[in-house]
């Protein structure tokens, strides 16, 4: 380590203008050194300034200005630039920032250690027209890489890099510190019903009533309409709810429900702080649509589900590359014989540590992600390697019906994936069947009315999956090309339990689409009473657990080499 000499020491140590010296070795900063002008400046004793400015060389230093300061220190070590700043700084005791001109430079002791000299002066001791000038510099620079262009607030870039200085001194405190996490609901619709200005003001008027509330934590806007709030965890939820109470004062609609997830109380550093954030946005987005209950705490219930969707996030592309996921075979039988006609394809994922995930676990957590794209390619793969193996153990080959969701038709390519795969694997487009679901349609991109017809051209089958369960059933038959709906199981899931009215909306609807030349499926049969009524309304196919369940293709292949077991199916030519 760098040693002054107690002549120089107390030289430098006497002089009237605000210095410090610090030593940079390896990637830590200490202050060796602080004169009495600096210690006159900030009105601290020399000890305690320098405690401060090892805690945090950015400990006095504006919100707003930190991250461009961070910036030009960064470059400064690394020789990239010299140091010159000028940044706003709260004088201790007083409510009022002065104007900094940070200057320094650099002697190198060694190739691992180097000292920075910096002179500090304050610009309010200057002329009125300088100081006015600087104030307009920073109000024209302001750096928005770590401030919210529109509610002024610090940003996630801010959190990231200053989050633990904040912790840190609250823990100085001695104060336990969560974090709030808030999510505006139903924006959208606000903004569709009283225009994106209004929704701006809801979000700066937010942004303020957070500032009143939160004067002493730090508040942060996130992205879209979220926004966080670190501060004393026993008063979170009384302040959030007060939040609640003023924001219905100043929307158009006077009832702007916010839902907020608190964390698990902090401990004290960087890695619980990600956490904490995590679980807080978890928590928020655990309401029930018709809650009335604004704030839910993270639990330990919770928290075993966020940490399996974390499992599922971080381990899925391993599951895809080591094959854990598995292709399982539903069979889609016609009414009338009970032939097989088609199977459907079904993801399960055999995993080494948690057994059988389950479809509804692991589904939800990658289409929320974006990710379910990578596997409805993965399995569509799977599916064309295993018809080579099904023509090997002599299996019937008919039809696999395999889920496409709405980022399968961005890039306009589907087509052309399909039929690589086909010619790869010497299939032909018959064996495939596209299955959309219906709540995706309305999602889709401009041209997927184009992209439909052209696969259907192709030879390639389209089905709309849970047809029903969405809000545009009607426009969906008569908009988009397709050749099968699968109607919702939830239309015969209570036949025969006095549910009349069910029971006539499946009747109509099957009636529609015989008109419109439009096969009907029902999937979710699981009695023989609702197989029954299915075959006498005219419905074509049915799928369910009453038929069989869904079954890997080497149980097919075991079932197959057993005389006993006989598998129906209806015929196709393979030419």
């Amino acid at each position: 380590m760098y040693e002054i000499s107690k002549q120089e020491r107390q030289t430098m140590e006497a002089l009237d203008f605000p210095i410090a010296i610090y030593q940079r070795r390896r990637h830590f900063v200490k202050t060796l050194l602080v004169s009495d002008g600096f210690c006159d400046l900030f009105h601290l004793a020399r000890e305690e300034l320098i405690r401060d400015l090892d805690e945090s060389m950015f400990l006095y230093v504006h919100p707003d200005d930190k991250g461009k300061l961070y910036e030009n220190a960064q470059k400064f070590w690394h020789h990239e630039s010299s140091y010159k700043s000028m940044v706003r700084v709260k004088i201790p005791g007083s409510d009022d920032y002065h104007i900094f001109l940070c200057e320094g430079s650099l002697q190198k002791i060694s190739e691992e250690e180097e000292i920075a000299y910096v002179v500090y002066t304050d610009m309010n001791s200057v002329e009125k027209d300088m100081q006015e000038a600087d104030q307009r510099y920073f109000i024209e620079e302001e750096d928005y890489y770590y401030i919210d262009r529109l509610t002024k607030l610090p940003n996630e870039h801010y959190f990231e890099l200053f989050g633990e200085e904040y912790l840190a001194a609250f823990k100085r405190r001695r104060a336990v510190v969560g974090i709030a996490y808030i999510n505006i609901m139903r924006m959208t619709g606000y903004n569709d019903r009283y225009g994106f200005k209004a929704g701006d003001l809801l979000l700066q008027d937010l942004a303020d009533i957070l500032r009143d509330f939160f004067p002493h934590g730090l508040v942060i806007k996130g992205m879209r309409d979220h926004f966080m709030v670190l501060d004393r965890y026993e008063t979170l939820q009384e302040k959030v709810e007060q939040v609640q109470k003023r924001l219905n004062t100043y929307s158009l609609n006077g009832n702007q429900a916010l839902h907020i997830g608190i964390s698990l109380p902090l401990e004290g550093n960087k890695s619980h702080l990600k956490r904490a954030v995590n679980e807080a946005s978890y928590a928020s987005k655990y309401h029930q649509e018709d809650s009335r209950t604004i704030v839910q705490y993270f639990t330990m219930e919770m928290k075993k589900q966020y940490f399996d969707r974390l499992y599922i996030l971080e381990t899925f592309e391993k599951a895809l590359s080591n094959k854990w996921i598995k292709v399982f075979y539903q069979p889609i039988v016609n009414s009338q014989t009970r032939q097989v006609h088609a199977f459907e394809a079904l993801a399960r994922w055999h995993d080494p540590d948690y057994n059988m995930l389950s479809p509804a676990a692991f589904i939800p957590v990658l289409e929320e992600h974006h990710l379910i794209h990578r596997l409805d390619m993965y399995m569509v793969q799977t599916v064309f390697e295993e018809i080579k193996l099904r023509r090997d153990a002599h299996l019937p080959i008919v039809p696999v019906s395999v889920n496409f969701c709405v980022d399968d038709f961005e890039d306009g390519h589907l087509k052309e994936k399909l039929l690589h795969l086909c010619e790869k694997y010497d299939a032909q487009p018959w064996m495939i069947v596209i299955e959309i679901t219906e709540r995706d349609i309305p999602q889709m991109p401009e041209p997927f009315k184009e992209q439909i017809e052209a696969l259907r051209q192709a030879g390639f089958k389209v089905w709309v999956d849970d047809f029903g369960s969405g809000y545009s059933s009607l426009n969906v038959l008569n908009k988009f090309p397709h050749d099968f709906i699968k109607i919702d199981r939830e239309f015969i899931k209570d036949y025969g339990h006095d549910d009349q009215m069910n029971t006539l909306v499946v009747e109509k609807i099957i009636e529609v689409a015989k008109q419109l030349g439009i096969q009907t499926l029902v999937e979710g049969v699981e009695t023989a009473a609702q197989h029954h009524f299915l075959k006498r309304i005219g419905c074509e196919y049915e799928q369910g657990f009453y038929f069989a369940q869904p079954a890997s293709l080497s149980e097919m292949i075991f079932m197959q080499s057993h005389e006993d077991i006989e598998i129906p199916i209806e015929h196709y030519e393979l030419s």
